[in-house]
């Protein structure tokens, strides 16, 4: 079995191989091409393996942040857990 170790590098606020990180964005375009198809067969194989019967999907909006302008009532300035305090 081949072991994968990462080689970190500094740079600003992110400690990454640059090239990695771009073949890793390259990887992650290739699965948003097939995002629909993927989140189907996750949810069926979890379903059967469970044998559940879903009346009701939550789905985790917890990290979410606006930028920009927009509806001054559907945002607020709140606890950032992502660092951000000025967004809201």
């Amino acid at each position: 079995m081949r072991h994968w170790l990462p080689r970190w590098e500094q740079h600003d606020r992110v400690q990454v191989n640059l090239s990695w990180l771009q073949q890793w964005y390259r990887t992650l375009d290739e699965l948003l091409k097939h995002k629909q198809e993927i989140e189907q067969a996750l949810y069926f194989k979890l379903r059967d393996l469970f044998s559940l019967q879903a009346e009701l999907v939550f789905y985790d909006l917890t990290s979410a942040y606006f930028e920009g302008e927009g509806p001054s009532e559907m945002a607020r300035y709140g606890y950032s857990r992502d660092g951000k305090p000025g967004n809201r």
